[in-house]
């Protein structure tokens, strides 16, 4: 089951066998049903949207997320100081935001989706959110050995008890 914001995609994709629909993070369509696993590859842990909306948007996701099952993301640290971008993370901090915060939309010659926030959050921001949440439990956080990416994997976990069921 897949899950898109645009339209366009989610056609392309019926067209070529995928069970998809119109829908956004966290504002998920009623009725998508209750997975094992949920994805959030190709550096969408960014569309957690900032640290404030975080918590919010994994509350989103563990309602489509049977208790004991996973989600499974990958992400990428927004770099050190030596980055090209240490300019701008220096200016989102300055704003008391967090460095990887960006505000972006996707556009392709004419066509242009909604600004929305999207964020690079570094390991370390992804395990402070993920402690301070109330029905996911990390797991595994693996960072790349050569380059600025990690994967991580959630546990969610029952509300009332916070242990996961298997």
């Amino acid at each position: 089951m897949g899950l898109d914001a645009s339209a366009g995609t989610v056609k392309v994709m019926r067209d070529r066998g995928v069970e998809n629909v119109v829908g956004s993070v966290p504002d998920m369509p009623p009725g998508l049903g209750e997975f094992d696993t949920v994805t959030l590859f190709g550096n969408n842990v960014g569309l957690l949207g900032s640290l404030r909306t975080a918590p919010r948007v994994l509350e989103a996701l563990a309602t489509v997320t049977r208790s004991g099952g996973r989600l499974i993301g990958t992400g990428t640290d927004p770099g050190g100081d030596d980055s090209v971008h240490a300019a701008y993370r220096a200016w989102n901090v300055g704003r008391g935001h967090s460095p990887g915060q960006a505000r972006i939309r996707v556009r392709s010659a004419d066509i242009a989706t909604p600004w929305f926030d999207y964020w690079f959050p570094t390991s370390e921001e992804i395990t402070e959110v993920i402690t301070d949440s109330t029905c996911w439990a990390l797991e595994e956080l693996h960072r790349s050995p050569d380059g600025p990416g990690y994967a991580v994997v959630l546990l969610r976990r029952d509300h009332q008890t916070g242990a996961g069921q298997s």
